[in-house]
């Protein structure tokens, strides 16, 4: 969940520019674009990569658990409710 990065970079951060992002953008384990975009170079009929996302985000909200021990969850809170008042 990457706690510290995200009390680190805050709400107004930029998190593509952090060094925490670059080490995993192609991380297998991570979920990047290979699900919303065919790197393939074989011709399929277009759909709007938002759709796509969408559909994803939507199947991934179905299916999948994560363990978030209780501290972990404390440490969202902390981070959400220091930035969503600044």
């Amino acid at each position: 969940m990457a706690v510290k990065v995200q009390q680190e970079v805050g709400f107004d951060g930029d998190y593509l520019e952090h060094p925490h992002t670059l080490a995993h953008l192609r991380d297998d384990n991570e979920m990047l674009y290979k699900d919303l975009f065919d790197s393939t170079g074989n011709r399929v009929e277009y759909e709007d990569p938002c759709h796509r996302a969408r559909r994803r985000w939507q199947q991934l909200l179905r299916e999948h658990t994560v363990a978030v021990s209780d501290a972990e969850k404390r440490a969202v809170d902390a981070v959400v409710t220091k930035y969503s008042h600044a």
